[in-house]
């Protein structure tokens, strides 16, 4: 069964009662990986709110060969966005960050465009991308950021407009994101195998990324950006003798100042890149993602949002292409045959590929994450055989 013939097969609808991938489509995942060009696959199904089926298998780094470690840490990627949002609507349901008041009450970063619309922007903007932000500037020392339209208006997928929050979040937290996700989300819901910042233990067990399908093989490398990152301010952390999961702006900042403003890797290209990031920066195991997915579940035991709170992480407060696609605060939410399902999708430098889908009713959560930048066909193929579902998420 190749890829196409696995997307082909699933062109009516014919949903499963379990997502759990069958002995079929096991079977074929090899040669899947192989045409994907997809090193290394990890992947988790919860059914009825708890985790029923974890498998991973393939190369942590194609070019040396090495093996995975056990409980590997892929990139997230974009898939931090719904950790993230979940976070922040904890810390407004304390009281500590209003979802409607312009994010420059608490913080106006220097980056910022004097534009009128910039000082409208709310963290409930933020969380559904309506802000107008674009999603990550090209030079980021040299351009400010400016919205393109007037924010709540219409979608603008932002990464920058994340980080921002981040740091609005932070300051009204006092906390790093690393340790305020440790705290209000990781260890209450059992997440050991997590982590939004760089260490040596992280470095152990975190898999290299590949590029997207070319003629040539997967070695060499692509530039690891985040990895490249990390490494550099690994030291200075160390000669501080502050980790790199304490770092907030002014740590960053600092470190980038200390590397002379001007640093060797296309991976640093302002202080920002020396830092947790909301956006994108979370590592961790398909299990432990579907760990938290399980927050999302009536019937799960764990850390949940009051009922008001989970409603904005879940259900549509922005529609985009109405009637089957909308915007929660986290999360793209689509009406399928078997009812709402929220999904998200992720994809660092093209070189890690990443799909979470969650049926929050019944409790049912499909997450793969990939290594490989045709982890996106990857995904899919898996999605659509083990679910049943044809998503018009994957149409173009």
């Amino acid at each position: 069964m190749t890829i196409a013939s696995a997307l082909a097969g699933c062109a009516t609808p014919r949903p499963r009662a379990t997502w759990q991938p069958d002995d079929a489509v096991m079977a074929a995942l090899p040669d899947w990986m192989q045409r994907a060009q997809v090193p290394a696959v990890s992947m988790a199904v919860l059914e009825g709110g708890e985790l029923a089926w974890q498998h991973q298998q393939g190369l942590a780094n194609a070019q040396t060969g090495q093996a995975l470690a056990p409980q590997a840490l892929f990139e997230a990627a974009s898939l931090t966005k719904p950790v993230f949002a979940w976070l922040a609507l904890q810390q407004a349901s304390e009281g500590r960050l209003r979802l409607d008041e312009p994010l420059v009450d608490t913080l106006r970063p220097a980056w910022l465009d004097d534009h009128p619309w910039s000082a409208r922007i709310t963290a409930r903007h933020v969380l559904c991308h309506t802000s107008g932000l674009p999603n990550w500037r090209r030079e980021p020392m040299k351009e400010t950021l400016r919205p393109a339209f007037e924010p709540g208006t219409r979608l603008s997928y932002s990464g920058e407009a994340f980080f921002w929050l981040q740091l609005v979040v932070e300051q009204r937290s006092g906390l790093s994101l690393p340790r305020l996700a440790q705290r209000a989300l990781f260890e209450p819901a059992g997440l050991r195998d997590s982590d939004l910042a760089w260490s040596e233990e992280v470095a152990r067990r975190a898999v290299w990324g590949h590029a997207a399908p070319q003629a040539a093989p997967l070695v060499p490398l692509p530039r690891q950006m985040m990895r490249e990152a990390w490494l550099q301010a690994l030291p200075l952390a160390r000669a501080w003798g502050r980790p790199l999961a304490d770092w907030r702006w002014d740590d960053a900042q600092r470190a980038f100042a200390a590397l002379g403003g001007s640093v060797p890797s296309a991976a640093v290209a302002w202080p920002g890149d020396l830092m947790s990031n909301a956006a994108a920066s979370l590592r961790c195991t398909a299990a432990d993602y579907a760990r938290f997915l399980r927050v999302l579940m009536p019937m799960a035991c764990g850390p949940h949002l009051a009922p008001a709170w989970q409603r904005l992480h879940t259900e549509p407060q922005f529609e985009t292409r109405p009637p089957w696609t909308a915007k929660t605060l986290g999360w793209n939410r689509e009406q399928t045959a078997i009812g709402p399902l929220l999904y998200h999708a992720g994809n660092n430098a093209n070189q890690f590929r990443a799909f979470a889908l969650a049926d929050v009713a019944r409790g049912h959560a499909l997450v793969v994450l990939t290594n490989g930048g045709g982890g996106d066909a990857l995904c899919q193929a898996v999605v659509r055989t083990a679910t049943g579902l044809a998503l018009r998420a994957f149409e173009p």
